[in-house]
């Protein structure tokens, strides 16, 4: 985000609420305008030019819901992140919130200071986030073109066309992940992470170079299958729902049909299927069990977890790497492949 003060457009007809939301933010740095007649909210935020927004749905003449529909129709607002502050918890009203007016949170009333400061940032981060996102997306098609246009002026051979090919594809795939991981700042070098920590427990290991090039593969796309799934399910500060878990869960094989047309990563497909699999059968997306998981998938289980136990994450804080490696004792032979546990202790 900038480092000069964040702008916030605060639209309620009610005085109290606005008066307690002005101070709370002031208190926090924000530059706060209020607006309390929802007719005079468009103009306002024309003439304050807002980077965020928070939107009461119940007003008089102009509710919420046309409010965010004005703003949403307006290319100078399409980005800034709206905020919906409401006294009404309706589960069917935060979907229309999110997917037809695209609201970026919706806070309910009454509200705790804290709360309501954090949940702005967090929307903040998440529009900075997917920014860079789409810069980096757009800057990829670009080498992609550049690559494409450099194979078709060479005259190459079969053999080194087609080994460029897949070499391309990949570079794709991992820059994919790069960015999946940069969606959210507590996941950014994620994947690269277990790609390090897979590759020094597979030479431990005495693996071969093409499977310590696999290995590495799979691991930097292990969680490709997170591209179908909300950011704020991945960024979200507090525990995730039953419904918000299970489409979480859902990656491992969404992961594996992105990668099924490409043949030629057989053991990386096994990976980004496999790497949630617990080698006591109580895993998922199969509920595989001991050898059945193959070792390769094994190895990326162990330093996946190892990564995302020392990493800080939107709902707590990183563990001291002693606590860390000693939850990774405690789930040997239950989620872990004891051997790869015994060599993850050697070299750590």
């Amino acid at each position: 985000m900038s480092e000069r003060p964040i702008k916030v457009l605060a639209i309620d007809d009610d005085k109290l609420i606005l008066k307690l939301i002005k101070t709370i933010l002031v208190n926090h740095n924000f530059v706060v305008e209020t607006v309390f007649d929802p007719l005079d909210a468009y103009s306002s935020a024309l003439v304050f030019e807002p980077d965020i927004i928070t939107i009461d749905l119940m007003m008089p003449e102009l509710s919420g819901w046309e409010l965010c529909d004005i703003f949403r129709r307006d290319p100078k607002f399409k980005k800034v992140p709206i905020v919906i502050l409401t006294a009404k918890d309706d589960k069917q009203e935060r979907e229309v919130a999110r997917y037809l007016f695209k609201v970026n949170d919706y806070i309910v009333k009454p509200f705790e200071a804290e709360e309501l400061v954090k949940r702005l940032n967090f929307a903040l981060i998440r529009r900075d986030s997917l920014e860079k996102q789409e810069k980096d997306f757009f800057e990829t098609i670009q080498v992609i073109g550049s690559l494409a246009e450099e194979l078709k002026i060479k005259n190459e051979s079969l053999e080194r066309q087609i080994r460029l090919r897949e070499e391309t594809i990949i570079n794709i795939m991992k820059s994919l992940t790069i960015a999946l991981d940069a969606k959210d700042p507590y996941t950014k070098g994620h994947s690269e992470r277990v790609a390090d920590y897979s590759e020094l427990i597979g030479k431990e290991m005495g693996l071969s170079s093409n499977e310590l090039l696999k290995l590495k593969r799979g691991a930097i796309l292990h969680d490709i299958g997170k591209i179908i799934i909300d950011i704020s399910y991945i960024s979200k500060p507090g525990p995730l729902t039953p419904e918000e878990f299970q489409i979480m869960m859902s990656h491992p094989s969404v992961g594996a049909k992105i990668l099924e047309p490409l043949d030629f990563l057989d053991e990386e497909i096994f990976i980004v299927e496999r790497h949630h699999e617990s080698w006591d059968g109580s895993g998922y997306p199969k509920g595989l069990r001991e050898d059945e998981i193959g070792l390769l998938p094994s190895i990326v289980s162990v330093a996946d977890v190892f990564d995302a136990l020392t990493s800080d994450r939107s709902y707590r804080k990183a563990w001291p790497k002693e606590d860390a490696i000693e939850e990774i004792k405690r789930l040997r032979g239950k989620k872990f492949n004891p051997i790869v546990v015994d060599i993850f202790l050697r070299i750590f």
